[in-house]
């Protein structure tokens, strides 16, 4: 069978050979700090033009440059090739670089060329993805050793909408075992690490983008989303996801439920620098009408336009905001205890929002029955896939196997029948269904995580991200603490009584010197299928904060 190192040999020489060689430091820098933000500019790896069009662009503002042809697709792919080739280095965040991926620009500089007309919205875009989303001919392992050698004959259908809106797949990124972890480390190419601090993680399951899109390696990043996978590395690393509700992004052939299980699905979703990125991307990604090729998918856009909340909300008629600042069971730490409330006063201050207290609905039950719903038959399958692979189980993983091997004994004993969760998923969806419209709101307003993103290793906690998924409801992630210019305050632990172990888990980790540097995320949440107004109240409340 060959050892653990023979088996993924060949996948980590792929990766090597990958890189842009133009962008490969002979060696690293001496004397790096933790926080690596500026060695884009410092290393003189990019050129002056090429450090700018990664570092001061979004989507929309590149889109303006090749359509008034200040900028070829071919020039801004090839500066995006150096500045991932630039993280990986430091962060360990890419899989591969797409071999074809200037051939793909090529393409879309000759058809401007010859017809004076973009491929589509998203033309000469690069975008990045998680590597369990497939391409044709490349290996796609979902960071399984047993799938080391799986090479899909086809795209994805995220990436044939992709590429059929010209946008070009330039790079894949790094994710966790079994893609089932907050952070995103493997048995295969190891940890991915935050830009902001490469001592603590950039998240996960998606992390490998969190850390990509942090480091302004890509402009446009997809990941999965399937207890907070979006979410989470987005606010660690202070930018933009969306996780709409099932069905309204395709995810056929892409590895995304956890195996061994057909009951608790997740979704795929876009990391971005801004706001107006998120709604481009909706956009463009509605106008492929993809449901017409995927019937699992729901016949109807993510669109902020086609949102009756955007029309309705007046002074006279505000938008009802209810915030959530502590699930009951994990008090958030200072950095977005500090963040939540400069929100809150933010918004009280706008007549267009009347903000309330959004109290949590039994979030520990939520737990117990999403850790059950994770893996239906109890952890046997992928416990045979690890086996199949020959790689040994990490501690994350473990962690979570046994949250969901208890959370199946609670939930046979307090609800019994062939199958207690699922009896106890659609329950709590009824009851939570009931207790929203009894609070008498829009949205709600949330922490992503309890703080900043902590230490490689030690992130035990979901519960405030994966209640949505186990309740379907939307969410969008945004940079909160980046918005408003920092923390402003002291960030000091503050003596308290830990209700739990993982509370008294994280407030141990918990480094205040450390925290004032990094991003804090909060999120925006609608009930199911209501994206857009999801959408809408996050337009509303962005205009708020950032004027």
């Amino acid at each position: 069978m060959g050892s653990l190192a023979e088996k993924v040999k060949a996948t980590l020489k792929n990766r090597k050979e990958s890189l842009e060689q133009s962008a490969l430091f002979k060696e690293l820098p001496k004397g790096l700090s933790h926080n690596v933000q500026s060695v884009p500019k410092s290393s003189g790896l990019l050129t002056d033009y090429e450090f700018q069009l990664t570092e001061e662009y979004d989507i929309a503002a590149l889109l303006e440059l090749i359509k008034t042809r200040q900028l070829k697709s071919q020039d801004l792919i090839l500066a995006y090739r150096k500045r991932a080739t630039i993280a990986q280095q430091l962060l360990n965040c890419v899989t591969e670089l797409i071999p074809d991926a200037m051939d793909w620009a090529k393409r879309c500089d000759d058809h401007l060329e010859k017809t004076g007309e973009l491929l589509g919205p998203l033309h000469g875009i690069p975008v990045s993805l998680k590597e369990h989303i497939s391409i044709a001919g490349r290996h796609t392992t979902a960071a399984c050793v047993a799938w080391v050698d799986n090479i899909p004959s086809e795209d994805a259908q995220l990436v044939k909408v992709l590429r059929k809106l010209g946008a070009v797949p330039f790079a894949r990124t790094n994710e966790p075992q079994l893609l089932m972890q907050l952070e995103s480390d493997n048995q295969i190419w190891g940890p991915a690490r935050n830009p902001w601090n490469t001592e603590c993680t950039s998240g996960g399951s998606s992390g490998g983008e969190g850390a990509l899109m942090g480091f302004n390696g890509s402009v446009l990043g997809i990941g999965g989303d399937i207890g907070g996978s979006v979410r989470n590395p987005a606010a660690c690393c202070g930018l933009w996801g969306l996780k709409p509700s099932l069905g309204r992004i395709s995810v056929l052939d892409v590895v995304l439920s956890p195996f061994g299980n057909e009951g608790f699905r997740g979704t795929l979703g876009p990391f971005t620098r801004s706001f107006r990125d998120i709604l481009l991307f909706c956009e463009a990604y509605a106008s492929a009408k993809p449901w017409l090729e995927d019937a699992s998918m729901i016949p109807y856009p993510i669109s902020i336009s086609e949102s009756s909340l955007r029309t309705a909300v007046s002074p006279s008629c505000p938008l009802r905001v209810g915030i959530l600042s502590d699930d009951g069971v994990l008090s958030p730490l200072p950095p977005v205890r500090v963040i939540l409330a400069d929100v809150r006063r933010k918004l009280e201050s706008s007549p267009l929002i009347k903000v309330a207290d959004f109290k949590p609905f039994d979030h520990s039950r939520a737990w117990t029955i999403t850790a059950a719903n994770f893996w239906e038959d109890k952890g046997v399958s992928v416990q045979a896939l690890i086996a199949e692979g020959g790689e040994p189980f990490l501690p994350l993983s473990v962690w979570l196997l046994s949250e969901s091997i208890a959370a199946h004994e609670r939930l046979s004993t307090e609800v019994g029948g062939e199958a207690p969760w699922r009896t106890a998923r659609e329950a709590y969806r009824r009851e939570y269904n009931d207790y929203w419209n009894a609070a008498n709101i829009d949205v709600v307003l949330a922490p992503v995580n309890p703080s900043v993103a902590p230490k490689l290793g030690t992130s035990r906690s979901w519960a405030y991200t994966s209640i949505w998924n186990l309740l379907d409801y939307p969410a969008i992630a945004f940079p909160a603490s980046r918005m408003l210019g920092g923390y402003g305050e002291d960030l000091s632990k503050q003596a308290y009584e830990p209700r739990t172990e993982i509370e008294k888990l994280w407030f141990e980790n918990y480094d205040p010197i450390k925290a004032q540097d990094m991003p804090t995320g909060l999120q925006v949440v609608a009930r199911r299928l209501h994206d857009n107004d999801m959408l809408a109240a996050m337009e509303i409340v962005n205009k708020v904060l950032t004027k």
